[in-house]
């Protein structure tokens, strides 16, 4: 059940052991890429492992975290009890992602190899469905590039939204780009970097998305990209080199993310100057009762 206080927390930490510490080590990020622009840590070497988007072309693949596929979550709580996220920390001694701001999502489901030289519609097979989120309540789209691209190109995404409503639609001046590991900043208005969002703009009065039925783009744009169903669950910015930054969700930010079964969680990450490979260390503590 949801913690409310921190009398509740303490009891289930500290008298019934119910926590577990997660610890990462990112040897790399995705190489160069522009500044403001998303990235994302996923596809970074290190600890959690490489996450290379693999599946059948066009394919809705879920994502199950397991040991050290995404950062481990600890053991599934038993029967009536919900896992949280309790502190999040992370520290870098890299000299060129400060400033940066980093996002915890779970990963839910993806469609891989998306073919970005393809101005036809391309269709989605979904025939596996959400192992988490199943209404698709608060699921945002991202578009991560899998293959180098070469250009920038309107994008239309048909999908359904959290109320099951099907034929919704995702109008976004897609910024592209050449580095593996970039998500395709997007914006209903301009292709400018600093002006745009990791996650596809959803259509009026829409709040997820249950699935994706299909991908069209404008003009050849190059190379493959796969489109990512995630949670978004809680933000941390990174001020300066080697300095950790870290807050307690109950104490600092009111409310504590519920962590699902499963749960494949990562970060993607912008930063305010052209990013290099960095080192990306950090801590992860879930509680649950």
């Amino acid at each position: 059940m949801p913690f409310r206080n921190v009398a509740a927390l303490a009891a289930s930490a500290d008298d019934d052991g119910k926590i577990h510490c997660a610890f990462i080590h990112k040897t790399g990020g995705p190489a160069s890429f522009s500044a403001n622009r998303w990235g994302d840590m996923s596809m970074g070497a290190g600890t959690p492992k490489y996450n290379a988007y693999v599946g059948t072309q066009f394919a809705a693949t879920p994502f199950t975290g397991s040991g050290n596929d995404g950062i481990n979550v600890g053991p599934a709580p038993q029967a009536g009890e919900t896992k949280h996220l309790h502190r999040m920390m992370l520290q870098s001694t890299s000299t060129t992602l400060h400033p940066a701001t980093f996002v915890l999502c779970d990963y839910v489901m993806h469609y891989p190899l998306i073919d970005g030289d393809d101005t036809a519609q391309q269709d989605l097979d979904n025939t596996q469905t959400l192992p988490r989120y199943t209404d698709g309540a608060g699921l945002q789209m991202m578009g991560v590039i899998t293959t180098p691209m070469a250009a920038n190109a309107v994008m239309t995404v048909s999908y359904t939204n959290q109320a099951g409503v099907s034929g919704r639609t995702s109008t976004s001046a897609a910024l592209f780009g050449s580095v593996v590991g970039t998500i395709l900043s997007s914006s209903d208005s301009t292709t400018a970097g600093n002006s745009a969002s990791p996650f596809l703009p959803l259509q009026g009065g829409d709040s997820g998305v249950r699935s994706i039925q299909s991908v069209t783009l404008s003009s050849g744009a190059g190379g493959f990209f796969a489109l990512v169903l995630v949670r978004p669950l809680a933000q941390v910015s990174l001020r300066e080199g080697v300095t950790a930054n870290e807050f307690e969700t109950l104490r600092q930010r009111g409310q504590m993310p519920e962590i699902k079964t499963g749960a494949y969680l990562n970060l993607i990450y912008c930063t305010a100057q052209a990013g290099t490979a960095v080192t990306l260390r950090g801590q992860f503590d879930f509680v649950w009762r």
